[in-house]
Protein backbone atom coordinates (compact mmCIF):
# COMPACT_ATOMS: atom_id res chain seq x y z
CA UNK A 1 0.00 0.00 0.00
CA UNK A 2 2.82 2.39 0.90
CA UNK A 3 4.50 1.62 -2.42
CA UNK A 4 1.30 2.40 -4.34
CA UNK A 5 0.93 5.73 -2.54
CA UNK A 6 4.52 6.51 -3.41
CA UNK A 7 3.90 5.77 -7.11
CA UNK A 8 0.84 8.02 -7.09
CA UNK A 9 2.89 10.77 -5.50
CA UNK A 10 5.54 10.47 -8.22
CA UNK A 11 2.91 10.65 -10.97
CA UNK A 12 1.30 13.73 -9.38
CA UNK A 13 4.71 15.41 -9.06
CA UNK A 14 5.51 14.71 -12.72
CA UNK A 15 2.15 16.08 -13.85
CA UNK A 16 2.62 19.21 -11.72
CA UNK A 17 6.13 19.77 -13.08
CA UNK A 18 4.92 19.27 -16.67
CA UNK A 19 2.09 21.75 -16.12
CA UNK A 20 4.59 24.28 -14.72
CA UNK A 21 6.89 23.82 -17.75
CA UNK A 22 3.95 24.50 -20.11
CA UNK A 23 2.91 27.77 -18.46
CA UNK A 24 4.90 30.01 -20.88
CA UNK A 25 3.34 28.28 -23.86
CA UNK A 26 -0.15 28.60 -22.40
CA UNK A 27 0.48 32.33 -22.09
CA UNK A 28 1.81 32.37 -25.66
CA UNK A 29 -1.35 30.59 -26.88
CA UNK A 30 -3.50 33.18 -25.11
CA UNK A 31 -1.48 35.98 -26.74
CA UNK A 32 -2.08 34.42 -30.12
CA UNK A 33 -5.82 34.42 -29.50
CA UNK A 34 -6.12 38.00 -28.26
CA UNK A 35 -3.24 39.97 -29.83
CA UNK A 36 -3.68 40.96 -33.45
CA UNK A 37 0.00 41.73 -34.09
CA UNK A 38 1.52 38.44 -35.36
CA UNK A 39 5.05 39.85 -35.20
CA UNK A 40 4.75 40.37 -31.46
CA UNK A 41 3.53 36.80 -30.87
CA UNK A 42 6.15 35.38 -33.26
CA UNK A 43 8.98 37.20 -31.46
CA UNK A 44 7.81 36.08 -28.03
CA UNK A 45 7.48 32.48 -29.22
CA UNK A 46 10.88 32.36 -30.92
CA UNK A 47 12.73 33.84 -27.93
CA UNK A 48 10.97 31.49 -25.49
CA UNK A 49 11.75 28.48 -27.70
CA UNK A 50 15.42 29.44 -28.10
CA UNK A 51 15.72 29.95 -24.35
CA UNK A 52 14.09 26.62 -23.51
CA UNK A 53 16.20 24.81 -26.13
CA UNK A 54 19.40 26.21 -24.65
CA UNK A 55 18.37 25.22 -21.13
CA UNK A 56 17.47 21.67 -22.14
CA UNK A 57 20.70 21.22 -24.08
CA UNK A 58 22.65 22.41 -21.04
CA UNK A 59 20.88 19.87 -18.82
CA UNK A 60 20.52 16.79 -21.02
CA UNK A 61 23.29 17.06 -23.63
CA UNK A 62 26.05 19.32 -22.24
CA UNK A 63 25.70 19.26 -18.43
CA UNK A 64 28.49 21.10 -16.62
CA UNK A 65 27.70 19.91 -13.12
CA UNK A 66 25.57 17.62 -11.01
CA UNK A 67 23.15 20.46 -10.23
CA UNK A 68 22.48 21.43 -13.86
CA UNK A 69 18.93 20.07 -13.71
CA UNK A 70 17.94 22.74 -11.17
CA UNK A 71 17.68 25.13 -14.12
CA UNK A 72 14.56 23.26 -15.27
CA UNK A 73 12.73 24.44 -12.15
CA UNK A 74 13.28 28.11 -12.85
CA UNK A 75 13.38 28.15 -16.66
CA UNK A 76 9.59 28.56 -17.16
CA UNK A 77 9.60 31.66 -14.94
CA UNK A 78 12.59 33.19 -16.74
CA UNK A 79 11.08 32.36 -20.13
CA UNK A 80 7.81 34.01 -19.12
CA UNK A 81 9.25 37.11 -17.43
CA UNK A 82 12.39 37.77 -19.52
CA UNK A 83 12.66 35.87 -22.80
CA UNK A 84 9.07 36.39 -23.95
CA UNK A 85 8.90 40.16 -23.21
CA UNK A 86 12.22 40.76 -24.95
CA UNK A 87 11.13 38.66 -27.89
CA UNK A 88 7.77 40.41 -28.04
CA UNK A 89 9.50 43.81 -28.11
CA UNK A 90 11.83 42.65 -30.91
CA UNK A 91 8.86 41.27 -32.83
CA UNK A 92 6.88 44.49 -32.41
CA UNK A 93 9.82 46.54 -33.72
CA UNK A 94 10.17 44.27 -36.76
CA UNK A 95 6.43 44.57 -37.39
CA UNK A 96 6.71 48.36 -37.34
CA UNK A 97 9.46 48.21 -39.97
CA UNK A 98 7.34 45.88 -42.09
CA UNK A 99 4.31 48.18 -41.80
CA UNK A 100 6.39 51.07 -43.15
CA UNK A 101 7.46 48.97 -46.13
CA UNK A 102 11.14 48.98 -45.15
CA UNK A 103 12.34 45.75 -46.68
CA UNK A 104 15.96 46.50 -45.82
CA UNK A 105 15.00 47.24 -42.21
CA UNK A 106 13.01 44.02 -41.97
CA UNK A 107 15.88 42.00 -43.47
CA UNK A 108 18.36 43.53 -41.02
CA UNK A 109 16.01 42.94 -38.08
CA UNK A 110 15.45 39.31 -39.09
CA UNK A 111 19.19 38.77 -39.55
CA UNK A 112 19.96 40.26 -36.15
CA UNK A 113 17.17 38.20 -34.64
CA UNK A 114 18.60 34.95 -36.01
CA UNK A 115 22.05 35.88 -34.63
CA UNK A 116 20.64 36.80 -31.22
CA UNK A 117 18.59 33.59 -31.00
CA UNK A 118 21.59 31.49 -32.02
CA UNK A 119 23.89 33.20 -29.51
CA UNK A 120 21.28 32.84 -26.77
CA UNK A 121 20.96 29.12 -27.37
CA UNK A 122 24.75 28.70 -27.59
CA UNK A 123 25.38 30.76 -24.46
CA UNK A 124 22.98 28.66 -22.43
CA UNK A 125 23.92 25.26 -23.87
CA UNK A 126 27.68 25.74 -24.29
CA UNK A 127 28.86 28.90 -22.53
CA UNK A 128 32.45 27.75 -23.06
CA UNK A 129 31.98 28.21 -26.84
CA UNK A 130 30.48 31.69 -26.63
CA UNK A 131 32.61 34.01 -28.83
CA UNK A 132 33.58 36.48 -26.09
CA UNK A 133 34.42 33.61 -23.74
CA UNK A 134 36.61 31.94 -26.35
CA UNK A 135 38.39 35.23 -27.06
CA UNK A 136 39.07 35.82 -23.35
CA UNK A 137 40.28 32.23 -22.98
CA UNK A 138 42.73 32.58 -25.86
CA UNK A 139 44.06 35.80 -24.38
CA UNK A 140 44.52 34.08 -21.01
CA UNK A 141 46.26 31.10 -22.63
CA UNK A 142 48.63 33.45 -24.45
CA UNK A 143 49.55 35.12 -21.15
CA UNK A 144 49.89 31.87 -19.19
CA UNK A 145 51.77 29.95 -21.87
CA UNK A 146 52.35 26.26 -22.43
CA UNK A 147 52.84 23.78 -19.56
CA UNK A 148 56.34 23.63 -18.13
CA UNK A 149 58.62 24.90 -15.37
CA UNK A 150 59.05 28.67 -15.61
CA UNK A 151 61.28 29.31 -12.60
CA UNK A 152 63.33 27.07 -10.34
CA UNK A 153 64.42 24.16 -12.53
CA UNK A 154 67.98 24.78 -11.35
CA UNK A 155 67.00 24.72 -7.66
CA UNK A 156 64.20 22.09 -7.64
CA UNK A 157 63.66 18.78 -9.34
CA UNK A 158 60.63 16.54 -9.83
CA UNK A 159 61.38 12.95 -8.81
CA UNK A 160 58.97 10.15 -9.72
CA UNK A 161 57.76 8.07 -6.77
CA UNK A 162 57.70 4.35 -7.53
CA UNK A 163 54.10 3.81 -6.45
CA UNK A 164 51.16 2.25 -8.23
CA UNK A 165 48.12 4.25 -9.20
CA UNK A 166 45.59 4.61 -6.41
CA UNK A 167 44.36 6.93 -3.71
CA UNK A 168 47.31 8.91 -2.28
CA UNK A 169 47.13 9.86 1.41
CA UNK A 170 49.59 11.25 3.94
CA UNK A 171 49.54 11.18 7.72
CA UNK A 172 50.83 9.44 10.82
CA UNK A 173 49.91 5.85 10.02
CA UNK A 174 52.48 3.96 12.14
CA UNK A 175 52.16 5.72 15.51
CA UNK A 176 55.74 7.02 15.33
CA UNK A 177 56.77 10.69 14.93
CA UNK A 178 56.54 11.90 11.35
CA UNK A 179 54.16 11.20 8.50
CA UNK A 180 54.01 8.38 6.00
CA UNK A 181 52.67 8.12 2.47
CA UNK A 182 49.87 5.61 1.89
CA UNK A 183 48.79 4.38 -1.53
CA UNK A 184 45.39 2.68 -1.44
CA UNK A 185 44.33 0.31 -4.20
CA UNK A 186 41.29 -1.93 -4.38
CA UNK A 187 43.08 -4.74 -2.57
CA UNK A 188 45.67 -3.24 -0.22
CA UNK A 189 47.17 -0.25 1.53
CA UNK A 190 50.86 0.21 0.79
CA UNK A 191 52.85 2.38 3.21
CA UNK A 192 55.93 4.34 2.15
CA UNK A 193 58.60 5.89 4.34
CA UNK A 194 57.99 9.63 4.57
CA UNK A 195 61.62 10.57 3.87
CA UNK A 196 62.92 8.03 1.38
CA UNK A 197 59.50 7.42 -0.21
CA UNK A 198 60.39 3.74 -0.43
CA UNK A 199 57.85 0.95 0.27
CA UNK A 200 57.90 -0.16 3.89
CA UNK A 201 54.79 -2.25 4.61
CA UNK A 202 51.42 -3.22 3.20
CA UNK A 203 48.01 -4.18 4.54
CA UNK A 204 45.26 -6.15 2.83
CA UNK A 205 41.82 -4.62 2.32
CA UNK A 206 38.73 -6.82 2.42
CA UNK A 207 34.96 -6.54 2.37
CA UNK A 208 33.47 -3.07 2.43
CA UNK A 209 36.88 -1.55 3.24
CA UNK A 210 38.13 -2.57 -0.22
CA UNK A 211 35.49 -0.37 -1.89
CA UNK A 212 37.47 2.82 -1.38
CA UNK A 213 36.01 6.10 -2.56
CA UNK A 214 36.66 9.83 -2.67
CA UNK A 215 35.15 10.35 0.78
CA UNK A 216 37.31 7.65 2.44
CA UNK A 217 40.35 8.49 4.57
CA UNK A 218 42.94 6.46 6.46
CA UNK A 219 43.55 6.94 10.17
CA UNK A 220 45.12 5.19 13.14
CA UNK A 221 42.64 4.24 15.86
CA UNK A 222 42.82 1.62 18.60
CA UNK A 223 46.42 0.85 17.68
CA UNK A 224 45.55 -0.11 14.11
CA UNK A 225 44.72 1.42 10.75
CA UNK A 226 41.05 2.09 9.96
CA UNK A 227 39.06 3.46 7.06
CA UNK A 228 37.04 6.57 7.88
CA UNK A 229 34.12 7.46 5.63
CA UNK A 230 34.03 11.20 6.11
CA UNK A 231 30.60 11.93 4.58
CA UNK A 232 29.66 14.83 2.36
CA UNK A 233 26.29 15.10 0.65
CA UNK A 234 24.46 11.92 1.56
CA UNK A 235 27.58 9.73 1.86
CA UNK A 236 28.05 7.40 4.80
CA UNK A 237 29.82 8.43 8.02
CA UNK A 238 31.39 5.36 9.60
CA UNK A 239 34.65 3.75 10.67
CA UNK A 240 35.72 0.34 9.34
CA UNK A 241 38.58 -2.00 10.14
CA UNK A 242 40.65 -2.90 7.08
CA UNK A 243 39.02 -6.34 7.00
CA UNK A 244 35.67 -4.63 6.40
CA UNK A 245 34.29 -4.96 9.95
CA UNK A 246 32.30 -1.92 10.98
CA UNK A 247 33.69 -0.39 14.16
CA UNK A 248 30.92 2.18 14.41
CA UNK A 249 28.47 4.18 12.32
CA UNK A 250 27.57 7.68 13.41
CA UNK A 251 24.15 8.78 12.26
CA UNK A 252 22.28 10.45 15.16
CA UNK A 253 19.59 11.93 12.90
CA UNK A 254 17.31 9.43 11.18
CA UNK A 255 16.48 11.81 8.35
CA UNK A 256 19.74 13.63 7.51
CA UNK A 257 23.32 12.31 7.68
CA UNK A 258 26.11 14.27 9.40
CA UNK A 259 27.93 16.84 7.29
CA UNK A 260 31.29 15.31 8.18
CA UNK A 261 33.16 12.76 10.26
CA UNK A 262 36.86 13.56 10.54
CA UNK A 263 39.69 11.80 12.39
CA UNK A 264 42.64 13.51 14.11
CA UNK A 265 44.87 13.02 17.13
CA UNK A 266 44.47 16.48 18.63
CA UNK A 267 44.88 15.40 22.25
CA UNK A 268 48.31 13.93 21.44
CA UNK A 269 47.79 10.45 22.91
CA UNK A 270 48.87 8.67 19.72
CA UNK A 271 45.36 7.57 18.83
CA UNK A 272 42.82 9.38 16.66
CA UNK A 273 39.57 10.75 18.00
CA UNK A 274 36.69 11.73 15.73
CA UNK A 275 34.91 15.04 15.16
CA UNK A 276 31.52 15.32 13.48
CA UNK A 277 29.25 18.10 12.29
CA UNK A 278 25.53 17.34 12.25
CA UNK A 279 22.55 19.52 11.44
CA UNK A 280 22.41 20.55 15.09
CA UNK A 281 25.84 20.29 16.69
CA UNK A 282 29.59 19.78 16.67
CA UNK A 283 30.51 16.52 18.38
CA UNK A 284 33.64 14.69 19.48
CA UNK A 285 33.60 10.88 19.51
CA UNK A 286 36.04 8.32 20.88
CA UNK A 287 37.39 5.34 18.97
CA UNK A 288 34.22 3.37 19.68
CA UNK A 289 31.88 6.06 18.41
CA UNK A 290 30.69 7.22 21.84
CA UNK A 291 30.14 10.94 22.25
CA UNK A 292 32.69 12.71 24.47
CA UNK A 293 31.08 16.12 24.14
CA UNK A 294 28.53 17.95 22.03
CA UNK A 295 28.23 21.67 21.36
CA UNK A 296 25.25 23.39 19.65
CA UNK A 297 26.41 24.47 16.19
CA UNK A 298 23.79 24.26 13.44
CA UNK A 299 24.76 23.01 9.96
CA UNK A 300 28.47 23.63 10.41
CA UNK A 301 31.35 22.27 8.36
CA UNK A 302 34.81 21.30 9.60
CA UNK A 303 37.40 23.51 7.91
CA UNK A 304 40.54 22.14 9.58
CA UNK A 305 41.80 19.98 12.44
CA UNK A 306 45.06 21.56 13.58
CA UNK A 307 47.42 19.75 15.96
CA UNK A 308 49.24 21.59 18.74
CA UNK A 309 52.61 23.05 17.70
CA UNK A 310 55.01 25.72 18.91
CA UNK A 311 52.77 28.20 17.06
CA UNK A 312 49.71 27.44 19.18
CA UNK A 313 47.38 24.88 20.77
CA UNK A 314 45.25 22.34 18.93
CA UNK A 315 42.23 23.69 17.05
CA UNK A 316 39.01 22.41 15.60
CA UNK A 317 38.09 25.01 12.98
CA UNK A 318 34.44 25.13 11.88
CA UNK A 319 32.17 27.36 9.90
CA UNK A 320 28.52 27.90 9.18
CA UNK A 321 27.90 29.20 5.66
CA UNK A 322 27.93 32.99 5.58
CA UNK A 323 29.24 33.31 9.15
CA UNK A 324 32.74 33.77 10.64
CA UNK A 325 35.01 30.86 11.45
CA UNK A 326 34.88 29.41 14.96
CA UNK A 327 37.90 27.99 16.79
CA UNK A 328 37.31 25.17 19.29
CA UNK A 329 39.60 23.25 21.61
CA UNK A 330 39.71 19.43 21.47
CA UNK A 331 37.95 19.54 24.86
CA UNK A 332 34.94 21.32 23.35
CA UNK A 333 35.47 24.87 24.60
CA UNK A 334 34.88 27.75 22.19
CA UNK A 335 38.17 29.59 21.82
CA UNK A 336 37.26 32.44 19.48
CA UNK A 337 35.16 33.65 16.58
CA UNK A 338 37.37 34.87 13.73
CA UNK A 339 36.33 38.35 12.57
CA UNK A 340 35.79 38.93 8.86
CA UNK A 341 35.72 42.60 8.00
CA UNK A 342 34.66 42.09 4.39
CA UNK A 343 33.07 39.52 2.11
CA UNK A 344 36.03 39.12 -0.26
CA UNK A 345 37.78 36.18 1.35
CA UNK A 346 35.05 33.59 1.41
CA UNK A 347 36.98 30.53 0.24
CA UNK A 348 38.79 29.17 3.31
CA UNK A 349 41.70 26.96 2.28
CA UNK A 350 42.83 25.90 5.75
CA UNK A 351 45.46 26.67 8.38
CA UNK A 352 49.13 27.32 7.62
CA UNK A 353 52.01 27.98 9.99
CA UNK A 354 54.58 30.37 8.64
CA UNK A 355 57.54 31.80 10.51
CA UNK A 356 56.15 30.76 13.88
CA UNK A 357 52.70 32.26 13.31
CA UNK A 358 49.48 30.35 12.77
CA UNK A 359 47.50 31.86 9.91
CA UNK A 360 44.17 31.27 8.19
CA UNK A 361 44.48 30.95 4.41
CA UNK A 362 41.74 32.42 2.21
CA UNK A 363 41.67 31.77 -1.54
CA UNK A 364 39.83 32.98 -4.60
CA UNK A 365 41.03 35.93 -6.67
CA UNK A 366 44.04 36.18 -4.37
CA UNK A 367 45.64 34.28 -1.52
CA UNK A 368 45.29 36.08 1.80
CA UNK A 369 46.90 34.93 5.05
CA UNK A 370 45.29 36.34 8.18
CA UNK A 371 45.83 35.98 11.89
CA UNK A 372 42.90 34.76 14.03
CA UNK A 373 42.21 38.35 15.09
CA UNK A 374 41.62 39.32 11.43
CA UNK A 375 44.91 41.07 10.63
CA UNK A 376 46.22 40.50 7.10
CA UNK A 377 49.83 39.27 7.08
CA UNK A 378 50.42 38.32 3.45
CA UNK A 379 48.67 38.54 0.08
CA UNK A 380 49.56 36.89 -3.21
CA UNK A 381 47.96 36.97 -6.66
CA UNK A 382 48.38 34.50 -9.51
CA UNK A 383 47.44 36.25 -12.78
CA UNK A 384 44.50 34.78 -14.73
CA UNK A 385 43.88 32.18 -12.03
CA UNK A 386 42.08 31.58 -8.76
CA UNK A 387 44.02 30.37 -5.73
CA UNK A 388 42.72 26.98 -4.55
CA UNK A 389 45.42 25.71 -2.18
CA UNK A 390 48.11 26.91 0.24
CA UNK A 391 50.64 25.01 2.37
CA UNK A 392 53.99 25.67 4.01
CA UNK A 393 56.98 23.36 3.68
CA UNK A 394 60.48 23.51 5.19
CA UNK A 395 62.58 21.60 2.69
CA UNK A 396 65.80 21.39 4.70
CA UNK A 397 66.89 21.74 8.31
CA UNK A 398 67.62 25.31 9.47
CA UNK A 399 66.00 26.78 6.40
CA UNK A 400 63.02 29.11 6.47
CA UNK A 401 59.64 27.63 5.56
CA UNK A 402 58.37 28.37 2.06
CA UNK A 403 54.81 29.02 0.99
CA UNK A 404 53.34 26.64 -1.59
CA UNK A 405 50.52 28.18 -3.65
CA UNK A 406 48.26 26.27 -6.02
CA UNK A 407 46.03 28.08 -8.52
CA UNK A 408 43.84 27.17 -11.47
CA UNK A 409 42.23 28.91 -14.41
CA UNK A 410 38.65 28.09 -15.35
CA UNK A 411 38.21 24.48 -16.39
CA UNK A 412 37.91 25.24 -20.10
CA UNK A 413 41.28 27.04 -20.15
CA UNK A 414 42.94 23.86 -18.84
CA UNK A 415 45.82 25.46 -17.04
CA UNK A 416 46.96 25.26 -13.41
CA UNK A 417 49.95 26.65 -11.57
CA UNK A 418 52.16 25.62 -8.66
CA UNK A 419 54.35 28.28 -7.10
CA UNK A 420 56.77 28.20 -4.18
CA UNK A 421 57.24 31.64 -2.63
CA UNK A 422 59.41 32.96 0.18
CA UNK A 423 58.62 35.67 2.74
CA UNK A 424 60.31 38.31 0.57
CA UNK A 425 57.79 37.52 -2.22
CA UNK A 426 60.45 35.91 -4.38
CA UNK A 427 59.15 33.07 -6.54
CA UNK A 428 61.48 30.12 -5.97
CA UNK A 429 59.55 27.69 -8.17
CA UNK A 430 56.87 28.22 -10.79
CA UNK A 431 55.32 25.42 -12.83
CA UNK A 432 52.38 25.55 -15.25
CA UNK A 433 50.48 22.30 -15.79
CA UNK A 434 47.63 21.32 -18.10
CA UNK A 435 45.54 19.82 -15.31
CA UNK A 436 45.21 20.64 -11.62
CA UNK A 437 47.47 18.27 -9.65
CA UNK A 438 46.66 16.98 -6.21
CA UNK A 439 49.15 18.36 -3.70
CA UNK A 440 50.16 16.50 -0.52
CA UNK A 441 52.66 17.35 2.18
CA UNK A 442 54.60 14.92 4.34
CA UNK A 443 55.73 16.30 7.71
CA UNK A 444 58.90 14.82 9.21
CA UNK A 445 59.75 14.52 12.90
CA UNK A 446 62.44 17.23 12.69
CA UNK A 447 60.10 19.89 11.29
CA UNK A 448 61.10 19.52 7.66
CA UNK A 449 58.78 18.18 5.00
CA UNK A 450 58.32 16.74 1.53
CA UNK A 451 56.07 18.13 -1.20
CA UNK A 452 54.20 15.62 -3.39
CA UNK A 453 52.28 16.27 -6.60
CA UNK A 454 49.95 13.79 -8.31
CA UNK A 455 49.20 14.61 -11.98
CA UNK A 456 48.01 11.74 -11.89
CA UNK A 457 51.40 10.00 -11.50
CA UNK A 458 53.03 10.80 -8.15
CA UNK A 459 56.14 12.99 -8.01
CA UNK A 460 58.14 14.57 -5.21
CA UNK A 461 59.27 18.15 -5.76
CA UNK A 462 62.64 18.30 -4.04
CA UNK A 463 65.51 20.75 -3.72
CA UNK A 464 68.55 19.81 -5.76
Amino acid sequence: MAGARGDVGVVISLLAFTAWALVPYAVLFALGRHVRNPWLVLGAGLFATAFELGIRLSVFVFPRGSTAAIALVFSPLVALCVAMPVGAAAGWLTGQLAARGSRVGVAVALGLGVCVLGLMTLGLARPDLFPTTMYARQRALARIGEPGVRIGSDAFQSVAVDARDGWYLTGDFDGQPGDELAVVSRSEVQLFDGRSLQPRASRTLAGEAARWNWFSELARSGGDLVRVDTGGGFQETQVLSLDGTQRFRYHPDDTLPPNALRAADLDGNGDAEFYSCTQQSLTRLDGSGHEIWRQPHRSCEIIALQSATTAGPAWVVTRVYGQPLVLWSPQGSRIADVPERDTTYRQVLGIVEWHGTRLIAYGGERLTLRTPDGATVFEWTVPDMSVVGAWTVTFADREQPLLVVQATADRDTRRARLQIVDEARTVRYDEVTERLPRILTVHHDDGTGTLLSATPALHAIQQR
